[in-house]
């Protein structure tokens, strides 16, 4: 009796400690991404941040979040009653996005297949092993290692960065490829806009002008 309560407790502490598989990104970061999103111009981390959705076919497309945010408005208004849940289930896999609907495919840079190999890699070895073989530690993040791969390569392994909570930033200047915590960066932007919203506040009461000013904050 004593084994069988301890092996039910077991199995109940790791089911519950285990992150759900399909599930990549929590409510929060869905919501902080959606709130930067109504800042005008919005910040490079909507506008220029490859994002990774799977697609009906499932291929793999590379927009952005302010391109998904144009996605939900023409398209998927009538599924989803908010951004933040059209973004919840696409980020994580969730829903799989039209390809062959021209006014959603206007929005994607690129569509492509995972490949093979770094697919297989991955299953093997998980996001460590591509870590250990395909990056090198910088002081952000990790840097792509220059080892001749293919486009196709590089997206596959940016998708599984992705879906690791790891952006992509591409440096033209210095020909090379970074990864970078979306957190860190989303946090560094919720601070910058934030603080940008407070000093204009002030200079507006400072001149004793009234009117609205749009901006980032808890309230949006």
């Amino acid at each position: 009796m004593i084994k069988l309560v301890l092996f039910t407790f077991l199995f109940t502490f790791f089911a519950c400690s285990r992150p759900t598989k399909e599930t990549y990104y929590n409510h929060k970061t869905m919501e902080t991404i959606s709130k930067l999103s109504t800042i005008e111009p919005p910040p490079p981390v909507i506008s220029f941040t490859p994002v990774f959705i799977l697609t009906e076919n499932d291929s793999i497309a590379v927009t952005t979040f302010q391109m998904l945010k144009h996605i939900y408005s023409s398209s998927y208004t009538g599924k989803y009653k908010l951004f933040t849940e059209f973004l919840f289930d696409a980020l994580n896999q969730k829903t799989k996005l039209q390809v062959n609907d021209k006014s959603v495919r206007l929005y994607y840079e690129q569509v492509f297949k995972i490949d093979t190999t770094i697919s297989t890699f991955y299953k093997n070895e998980s996001i460590n092993g591509l870590i250990r073989h395909f990056v090198a530690p910088d002081k952000n993040g990790y840097i792509l290692k220059n080892n001749g791969l293919s486009l196709n390569e590089i997206n596959s392994i940016s998708f599984y960065f992705f879906i690791h909570h790891f952006i992509r930033q591409d440096d033209d200047y210095n020909a090379s490829i970074h990864f970078i915590k979306l957190s860190s960066v989303l946090d560094g932007v919720v601070k910058d806009a934030t603080d940008n919203a407070t000093n204009t506040n002030i200079s507006a009461m400072q001149v004793n002008c009234s009117g609205y000013v749009r901006h980032y904050s808890k309230n949006n």
